[in-house]
């Protein structure tokens, strides 16, 4: 896909491994948010968007409206902890969204489960997510 030897697919695959491990070694449900970003990703607290994102809704998931690789973008996402599962386990939807015949990327990973549980996405209007 990428004419890459497979590095994208590799890369892929290890953050996908490294956001699992993290849910599995964390009690996700002690908290009432959880954020995933890039670790290039710089949040400034002091701006509107944290009023924004601290509204999100049971079902939806917030992220930047840039970034979507004909997905949905992955650098950004917030979202309440009773649906971190489905996002911090994205690595074991593959087999299923693969099925299908579709290009494997985060981005399109992220928007196939999205569609499978009926997530509402919320987008934050800024190129760089912060």
């Amino acid at each position: 896909m990428h004419n890459d030897s497979f590095y994208s697919y590799e890369n892929l695959l290890k953050q996908l491994t490294m956001i699992k491990r993290l849910y599995d070694k964390c009690d996700i449900s002690s908290f009432t948010y959880v954020m995933c970003l890039r670790d290039d990703i710089l949040i400034d607290v002091n701006s509107k968007i944290i009023e924004l994102i601290l509204n999100v809704k049971e079902f939806e998931v917030v992220t930047s409206s840039y970034y979507w690789n004909k997905g949905v973008c992955d650098r950004f996402l917030f979202l309440k902890s009773s649906i971190a599962k489905y996002f911090m386990n994205r690595i074991e939807y593959i087999v299923d969204y693969t099925k299908n015949g579709g290009l494997l990327t985060g981005e399109r990973l992220l928007r196939h489960i999205i569609d499978i549980n009926s997530f509402r996405v919320c987008l934050l209007y800024t190129s760089d997510a912060a």
